[in-house]
C-alpha cells in the first residue's frame, strides 16, 4: 500500500507536464447520450434527488453540459446549466487558489505567520503564534484545533476582531501538527489573507479567480444574484422532497465554505487547472500558483466514496480512483452537495451540483465516476454505476426506516401529545451566554417557547420534567437542552456538552 502511494504521488509531481493522453474536442455523441440516459434512468429510479446540473471538462474545453430535475419543485421550474446552487465547502479550493496566486505575485507569502497578520496575537504554549502559517491553515496542518471558531463560523456569523483573537487565545488546543479537516483553518485563512492585504477577503477570491476566469455566475453574497435561477434546498422524506429554510446569510459564508455559482463556472476553474492556468487561450491564472495548490502539501490515508485519498494540497484532495490520481473537493449541507473533480494524467474533470444534501448525497459521486469510468472506455461503466446507485437507495432506505423508528418518530409524538414540564414556559425566556459560544435567546411565540442562536431559530419541544428538544433543520436529529433552576427560577441550560448560563431577560 505505501509503494503503491509513493508511485502515486510520483506521478502526481510530475502532472503538469504529462502530456494528455485523450484528444480534446467534444464528447462522442454516443458518450453524451449516455451520460443524459445514465443521470434521468437513475434520478427517476432513486428518487433522492430533485435537482443536478452536470458540466464535464475535457482537455481545455467544457464538452458537456445540461441541467437534470427541478431547481423549485412546487412551481415545477427545472435545473438549466445557468442555475446556481449554493457550493459549501467546495469554497476550500477558491480560497486556496486565491492565496496561491496571490503568493505567486508576491502580494502575499504562504509561510506568513499568524502572528504578522495578528500582531500581537499570544498563544498558550506550546503553540505559538510564529509558528503557525498561512500554508499550515490552508493544507489543514496548522498544528491546532479550535471548535469555539469553528462552531461560531458556521452558525453565529463572522467574528469581530476581539472576539475572533479571544477566542483563539483562549480555546486553541495543540494537536501535534496533524493534518485535521476544519473549518477553522480557512476562516482563519481568509481572514489572515484580508489583514496582509488590506483588502475584504471576498473581493480577494472574487477579483483573484472569479473574474480572471470568467466566472460571472459566481456569488459571495446571499443577496447578489437574481433568485429567478437558484435551486431551492431540499430533503428527501418519505419519498418526498421537502423544502428546508435558507439557513446561510452573508455573516455566515466564510472562507471555508461557500458561494453560490453554477455548474459552467466551476467548469471554468476546472479547465484552467487541468492546463497550468490557461483559458480560452491566454494565461488567466499563473502556472506557478496552479501548481502550488495542486502540489501535495501533506500526505494521509483516508477513504471517501470510491476515492482513497492520500494527500492534501491548498484546498484539493488527492485520491487515488481505480488506478488514477484524482483531485477533487466537495461540498455538503443539508440541501445541497457539490462535487468538483478532475484527472490530469487523462485530462478530464466533472462538475456535479445537487439541491439535496441528506440522503441524496453521493448520488453526485455516483454520477460523477460512471462519467470517468464511461470516458475511459470501461466496459462495465453502467452495470457499476447501476450497482452504485442501488446502493445508495437501500441505504436511503434503511436511514429513513431508523429515522422513523427513531428520533424523527418520536419528535413527531411529542408535538402531538408534549410531555409535561416541570418548569412554566414563562420563565425559561431570557438570554442565555456562554463564554465559548456567544449568546442566544428565547422568546415566546404564542406561548411557546422559541430559541435563536445566529442563523438558526427553533421552537423547544418539551420531552421530560427539564428537557426540551430543538430541531434546528427539519432534516436533522433534533438538538437536547436541559435546563437548570433553582427556586423555579431558571439559572441556565446545557446544549449537550455546552453550559450557557442566564444572564437576562
Amino acid at each position: 500500500m505505501r509503494n503503491q502511494r509513493v508511485l502515486v504521488f510520483c506521478i502526481l509531481l510530475l502532472q503538469p507536464f504529462l502530456v494528455p493522453s485523450l484528444a480534446q474536442g467534444v464528447l462522442d455523441p454516443g458518450q453524451s447520450d449516455a451520460i443524459t440516459a445514465f443521470v434521468e434512468s437513475k434520478m427517476a429510479d432513486v428518487r433522492l434527488v430533485p435537482g443536478l446540473s452536470v458540466a464535464v471538462v475535457r482537455g481545455d474545453r467544457i464538452v458537456y453540459e445540461q441541467g437534470f430535475g427541478l431547481r423549485d419543485v412546487e412551481r415545477k421550474l427545472p435545473v438549466t446549466p445557468q442555475t446556481v446552487f449554493y457550493t459549501a465547502s467546495l469554497m476550500k479550493a477558491f480560497t486556496g487558489m486565491t492565496a496561491s496566486v496571490l503568493d505567486a505575485r508576491g502580494q502575499i507569502d504562504l509561510d506568513t505567520s499568524l502572528r504578522q497578520a495578528f500582531p500581537g496575537l499570544t498563544l498558550s504554549a506550546p503553540l505559538s503564534a510564529d509558528r503557525i502559517t498561512l500554508r499550515g491553515l490552508l493544507r489543514q496542518a496548522p498544528g491546532f484545533t479550535n471548535g469555539a471558531i469553528n462552531f461560531l463560523s458556521s452558525f453565529v456569523g463572522r467574528m469581530a476582531e476581539a472576539d475572533l483573537r479571544r477566542a483563539l487565545e483562549s480555546f486553541s488546543v495543540p494537536n501535534g501538527g496533524e493534518f485535521v479537516y476544519a473549518n477553522t483553518n480557512y476562516v482563519l485563512a481568509a481572514e489572515a489573507m484580508e489583514r496582509l492585504t488590506h483588502r475584504p477577503w471576498q473581493k480577494l477570491i472574487a477579483e483573484t479567480v472569479f473574474r480572471d476566469l470568467g466566472m460571472s455566475h459566481s456569488f459571495l453574497a446571499v443577496d447578489s444574484f437574481s433568485k429567478s435561477q437558484q435551486a431551492l434546498p431540499y430533503f428527501t422524506n418519505r419519498a418526498r422532497f421537502e423544502l428546508l429554510p435558507v439557513s446561510k446569510s452573508d455573516t455566515t459564508i466564510n472562507g471555508a465554505g461557500g458561494f453560490f455559482s453554477t455548474a459552467h463556472d466551476i467548469a471554468r476553474f476546472v479547465v484552467a487547472t487541468l492546463n497550468k492556468g490557461r483559458l480560452d487561450g491566454r494565461q488567466a491564472l499563473p502556472a506557478a500558483a496552479v501548481f502550488e495548490a495542486q502540489r501535495a502539501q501533506v500526505m494521509l490515508n483516508a477513504r471517501f466514496f470510491e476515492y482513497d485519498r492520500f494527500a492534501y494540497g491548498l484546498g484539493l484532495y488527492h485520491s487515488n480512483y481505480d488506478g488514477k490520481v484524482l483531485l477533487h473537493h466537495f461540498g455538503a449541507t443539508r440541501g445541497y452537495r457539490s462535487h468538483m473533480s478532475f484527472m490530469p494524467e487523462k485530462q478530464l474533470g466533472v462538475v456535479v451540483l445537487q439541491n439535496e444534501g441528506g440522503d441524496g448525497s453521493e448520488f453526485a459521486d455516483v454520477v460523477a465516476t460512471y462519467i470517468y469510468d464511461l470516458l475511459l472506455g470501461k466496459t462495465d461503466a453502467l452495470a457499476t454505476a447501476t450497482g452504485r446507485a442501488a446502493a445508495l437507495k437501500a441505504k436511503a432506505a434503511r436511514d429513513q426506516a431508523a429515522r422513523d423508528g427513531g428520533w424523527l418518530g418520536e419528535l413527531e409524538r411529542l408535538k402531538v401529545n408534549p410531555l409535561p414540564s416541570s418548569l412554566r414556559v414563562k420563565l425559561l425566556a431570557g438570554v442565555y451566554e456562554s463564554e465559548r459560544l456567544g449568546r442566544m435567546r428565547i422568546t415566546l411565540k404564542a406561548g411557546r417557547p422559541w430559541v435563536s442562536y445566529g442563523a438558526l431559530s427553533a421552537e423547544l419541544v418539551p420531552s421530560g420534567p427539564d428537557e426540551f428538544l430543538v430541531n434546528w433543520l427539519p432534516s436533522d436529529p433534533p438538538e437536547r437542552f436541559r435546563f437548570r433552576s433553582n427556586d423555579s427560577q431558571v439559572s441556565g441550560l446545557d446544549w449537550g456538552n455546552r453550559p450557557f448560563r442566564r444572564t437576562g431577560r
